[in-house]
């Protein structure tokens, strides 16, 4: 093995090629991403091993860039070096399925999707993850409907060869060496009217429908690939960017062709003419229930994309939809819609409206016997109560939704709001003691990012109330969680409070002493 010496690894390098990588990431350049985010490893690494667990972040990050660059090789390889010690490693888990995906393994993807939604069931891109994995896989195969086999019609041919075959295996029997010729089988026989040599289908045609308008854009690079101009040395790099953009066109043709064949498109293409569905049968019309379930999941996507407003019509279609239900199903339906049109209308400072709906959120709540369903409607109402700044009834809605919750993670969370709540309110002691709550919910499940806001909120409690060994004791806590989960900015935020916080006990013990002294 080999010894490491002190100075061959540098966190501080590290750290700083994370930052100049995720500048680059957000900004759209992604191959100058790939290249910090190599040398953040490159800083942490021996003999290319990684000697700190947080360089698994990197990896994922570095796995995302890959994909965006279209080298799905490579993002799959460092998805599964970030899984290698840890294999239940969400972040990891989530990097390898959208690697396989996109090389078209919508199986193997599913696979991981499911995997991570199992570990993580709180995070909806897995949720998504599995809803298009599906999708892809139900559009390559295509409807078993179509592939029932029959022995219906004319079916002579097979029992013309098979009594062929008998008299031949007859003949040859009773004459010895003399042998009957042996007929072609049906399936080598060339059907009347059928080309000799039929061509198969146009790629060009079948490239054109997967790229659709971007196959303009490919015939436009291969044009500037065959321009003698670009021979010339100074038009190489022209030429190289044509050329980087023709590959990975053709990836995402190979990509679309698994995603969707073309017969799956040809078909979508010729119901939408014809208005008739896949299956010959028609099909029952939707109920209210499956419509309203369809708008509010489609209101809840939307949500996750930050499209707040096309998520509030949804919603509010969702719970004219749900008026229309049997009352028995009705409920529920009608508290997911009101759940997600409160968030949207907040998300867009509707407040008013929100607070509307998640008041009849929580009292149709109580109605139900689902304490999970009423603790959520609670949850969101209390972040509505501090969006309008009346902190005492967000606190309120907290304290009760809490009674239901088991989970430690929702746990943490919870109590980590009531707690920025009571400091909001210039109430310390009670913030100090749910960061504490928070903290103690988030170290039962090792989380790194719970335990990093519940330190933090823990130390900017003990600065207020002056115990300042003790918010720098926590203050460093939450730094070193910080760079666990790899964000920089914060741990960088964090000795900047420190420091400011240490530059102000040293006077204080400095008259201290002089007060000891007389």
């Amino acid at each position: 093995t080999v010894k490491m010496a002190a100075d061959e690894v540098s966190l501080t390098a590290y750290n700083g090629f994370i930052a100049e990588g995720g500048t680059f990431e957000q900004s759209g350049n992604y191959e100058k991403a790939v290249i910090c985010y190599t040398k953040a490893l490159e800083a942490i690494s021996i003999g290319d091993i990684l000697q700190e667990p947080i360089g698994v972040h990197c990896l994922c990050s570095r796995s995302k860039c890959h994909l965006k660059l279209g080298d799905h090789t490579a993002a799959l390889a460092d998805a599964e070096a970030a899984l290698i010690d840890d294999p239940s490693f969400t972040k990891g888990l989530f990097a390898k399925a959208e690697a396989l995906y996109t090389q078209g393994e919508f199986e193997f993807a599913l696979v991981f999707y499911h995997r991570g939604q199992h570990i993580r069931p709180d995070m909806k891109s897995f949720r998504l993850g599995v809803q298009k994995a599906q999708e892809a896989i139900s559009n390559a195969i295509g409807s078993t409907q179509r592939c029932k086999l029959s022995t219906s019609g004319d079916i002579s041919m097979f029992n013309e060869y098979i009594q062929s075959q008998e008299a031949a295996a007859a003949s040859k029997n009773s004459k010895g060496n003399k042998t009957s010729k042996k007929p072609n089988p049906p399936a080598q026989r060339r059907r009347k009217g059928t080309a000799k040599g039929k061509k198969a289908p146009n790629s060009d045609s079948n490239i054109k429908h997967l790229l659709g308008e971007l196959y303009a854009d490919k015939a436009y690079l291969e044009s500037l690939m065959s321009d003698p101009s670009l021979s010339l040395g100074k038009n190489q790099s022209v030429k190289k960017l044509a050329e980087t953009g023709i590959k990975y066109l053709d990836k995402r043709t190979e990509f679309w062709r698994q995603q969707k064949p073309m017969y799956v498109r040809k078909n979508e293409a010729k119901q939408l003419k014809t208005g008739k569905s896949r299956d010959s049968k028609p099909r029952p019309q939707a109920s209210q229930a499956d419509k309203a379930a369809k708008l509010i999941e489609q209101a809840e996507a939307l949500l996750l994309t930050e499209d707040h407003e096309a998520a509030l019509a949804k919603a509010e279609n969702a719970v004219l939809a749900t008026t229309k239900m049997v009352a028995e199903a009705k409920i529920v339906m009608l508290i997911r819609a009101q759940n997600a049109l409160g968030t949207a209308a907040m998300a867009l400072n509707q407040l008013e409206q929100a607070k509307d709906a998640f008041t009849q959120s929580v009292d149709l709540s109580r109605d139900t016997d689902d304490n999970q369903l009423l603790s959520k409607s609670l949850s969101l109402l209390g972040q509505l109560h501090v969006a309008m700044e009346v902190y005492p009834s967000a606190i309120q809605c907290w304290e009760r939704a809490s009674a239901n919750i088991e989970d430690p993670l929702e746990l943490a969370w919870l109590h980590h709001e009531i707690g920025r709540a009571e400091y909001a309110q210039e109430h310390y002691p009670q913030a100090l003691e749910a960061a504490t709550t928070a903290r103690t919910h988030a170290e039962a499940e090792d989380d790194a990012e719970w335990q990093l806001n519940a330190n933090l909120l823990l130390a900017q409690a003990q600065e207020k109330m002056g115990q300042t060994a003790e918010a720098l004791t926590a203050y460093e806590q939450a730094a070193s969680f910080a760079l666990t989960v790899g964000n920089t900015s914060v741990h960088d935020a964090i000795r900047e409070s420190m420091q400011v916080l240490e530059t102000q006990a040293q006077p204080e013990a400095a008259g201290v002493v002089e007060d000891a002294a007389a």
